[in-house]
């Protein structure tokens, strides 16, 4: 495939915004809305700009990673919003060309020896590769289903490529496929090459997995708990790392920007119950003693951010980096000199820093006085340093690439979709949408709710509007509904009008589901499915396109639940409405799934339920 060599596109002048002091992300006092006693945060732009609603435009969750700074100093930029690569020599900040990918989703971007760039095409199931010096000469191979990650291994001189579905391919350099092997780690994410083989990361568990050239684990590793504070009982709250949206390698460092999750008891009944850990943003005691919560500040609610640092040898934990309420830590970057790091916080649409670069020698946090430079982009996705050791970030939209105090315009046309927008954007506790559900999926996270127990996140991929009503009782009859409760009550967002509402609703509803597993028992599956729909009874409540009835049903596991899709269930591990079943054999537990009020299946052998499980990894 060839495509056509775009015309230079102009360079803007411009800056970045002036880095703010050391102490400028800590809100003292925070500042509030007079009609909400909820704090103003990115929230206040989010609200301004949703205002001048567009049309939906379909475009894709944000993953991060989409930018790539070559040994000769020129950026290659994955633009998966508008289906390009844009290539930018950065000594003359000029667009140098643009390779388009029709259908194809650009995403993470690896080099080779020779100089040549290899790039994932999320969209496409394939890996586009040319040379930057004449980027309108591109081939393009399929891989896999859902490419994820890509790493040149020098060792192999051969390219590495990490699959959602635990799939680690090996290709060449001019685009032969060497091997392809079942890693048996599930929901992979990012790969680099180290010296006796690879590691990978899975996405939701922020689990390293180093692997050996064959494929075989080697070790694995996470990063650390953290204990942030402690309720107003003086019990310690935990959060647990989750959802590593990046990682990066710089010699024998490896940085992992992932998320952090509450252990605490979160208690619905209080306004903005997901800021300050799960309790609100926080509690005070007046005079009489009575008990009223206060906003949460930029110390962040029930999901914080931090970056951890590895030995990408030993896979051993050398530091951690908390950065509080960073929202979306979707890309992080190491500089050369082996102790400067940055982060982009893709939830900040322009009213809160977006960009944090700070030192690993310098323990900081952005509410404790953070010990770098701290930038404002309004909704970045990627960062990098340049070979000159500047820093470069990449702009969603409008397509920008900031650089050394310069603003490059990439060209494009506006690609804004205020349900996107309201998806990613921080709704004004230091939490997005996307926060919980990363790419429109799930975190994976089991929640402990005061009065209703523990609940896991639910998905949303797949066409979630003819599954109403919502949430896991169904108890929330439309979006909005859901949004009043979720968005605007506990998460502390501005109140949304109908319009808006119904763009998020469509925007969530045009998330694809997971496509079935590659390389199952396809004899295994069909016998699967004639018990699913037979002797086992499933679908007596999963059917119809997305398998669910949409009834809230009691199945023996503590009362009434709405039954869920089981598209893509095989992908969203644990399952059970309180993550009980860590894999799908596990949901045949009758202490787990609820015995023969849940389907048919004690009479089923053990090769017959190892059939049904085949079946639903098809789906």
């Amino acid at each position: 495939m060839r495509t056509k060599m775009a015309s230079t596109t102009k360079v803007a002048g411009g800056a970045l915004v002036t880095a703010l002091s050391a102490m400028a992300c800590a809100p003292g006092p925070v500042q509030v809305d007079p009609n909400t006693d909820r704090p103003l945060s990115s929230a206040a732009s989010l609200d301004r700009r949703i205002a001048l609603h567009r049309e939906a435009q379909g475009l894709a969750p944000i993953s991060g990673g989409t930018l790539h700074i070559t040994a000769g100093n020129t950026a290659v930029v994955s633009d998966p919003d508008r289906d390009r690569i844009v290539v930018v020599d950065l000594a003359t900040r000029r667009v140098r060309g643009t390779v388009e990918v029709p259908g194809g989703q650009p995403g993470r971007i690896a080099e080779d020896a020779s100089g040549r760039i290899h790039v994932i095409l999320r969209g496409s199931g394939e890996v586009a590769s040319f040379d930057p010096l004449s980027p309108s000469d591109v081939t393009r191979q399929a891989v896999c289903q859902s490419p994820r990650g890509i790493a040149y291994d020098a060792t192999a001189d051969a390219l590495q490529i990490a699959c959602r579905d635990g799939f680690l391919v090996t290709m060449s350099t001019t685009g032969e496929i060497a091997q392809r092997v079942q890693t048996g780690a599930d929901d992979l994410r990012d790969v680099v090459a180290s010296a006796d083989g690879v590691v990978v990361s899975r996405f939701r568990d922020a689990e390293l997995v180093a692997l050996g050239r064959d494929g075989a684990p080697l070790r694995t590793a996470t990063p650390i708990s953290q204990v942030e504070g402690s309720d107003r009982f003086g019990v310690p709250i935990e959060f647990e790392p989750g959802v590593a949206w990046r990682m990066a390698l710089r010699g024998n460092l490896l940085a992992v920007s992932h998320q952090r999750a509450t252990d605490r008891e979160i208690e619905l009944d209080q306004p903005d119950s997901y800021g300050g850990g799960g309790g609100g943003g926080g509690e005070v005691f007046d005079e009489g003693g009575a008990r009223r919560f206060l906003p949460a500040s930029c110390e962040g609610g029930i999901v914080r951010t931090s970056v951890t640092f590895f030995d990408a040898q030993t896979l051993e934990v050398r530091s951690t980096q908390n950065l509080g309420s960073v929202v979306l830590p979707v890309d992080v970057a190491l500089a050369a000199d082996g102790n400067r790091f940055a982060v982009v916080a893709a939830g900040e649409q322009g009213a809160m820093p977006s960009v944090f670069e700070g030192s690993l020698n310098s323990p900081s946090s952005p509410c404790a006085g953070f010990g770098g430079s701290i930038s404002n982009v309004a909704g970045p996705i990627a960062v990098a340093y340049s070979a000159r050791d500047e820093l470069v970030v990449q702009q969603r939209d409008p397509a920008t690439l900031w650089v050394g105090g310069t603003a490059i315009a990439l060209g494009g046309e506006e690609r804004f979709d205020s349900g996107h927008a309201i998806f990613h954007g921080n709704a004004g506790l230091g939490l997005a949408c996307a926060s919980c559900h990363p790419e429109g999926g799930d975190d994976g996270h089991v929640w402990s709710f005061a009065g209703f127990g523990s609940l896991r996140t639910p998905t949303l991929h797949g066409g979630i509007l003819d599954t109403a009503p919502f949430h896991w009782t169904g108890d929330m009859s439309s979006i909005g509904a859901l949004m009043n409760e979720v968005f605007e009550r506990r998460m502390g967002g501005p109140t949304m009008s109908a319009t808006e509402e119904a763009s998020l609703a469509n925007w969530i509803d045009e998330l694809p589901g997971s496509p079935g597993r590659e390389g199952l028992d396809l004899a295994a599956a069909d016998r699967g499915a004639r018990l699913f729909w037979g002797e086992a009874r499933c679908g007596d409540c999963h059917t119809g396109a997305q398998y669910t009835n949409n009834q809230s049903v009691d199945v023996g596991t503590g009362g009434l639940f709405q039954v869920p899709s089981l598209i893509g269930v095989s992908f969203r591990l644990p399952i059970m409405h309180d993550g009980c079943a860590t894999t799908l054999a596990d949901r045949f537990d009758p202490a787990c799934g609820g015995g023969d009020m849940h389907g048919q299946t004690s009479q089923l052998s053990v090769a017959q339920r190892d059939d049904l499980v085949t079946y639903l990894q098809t789906l």
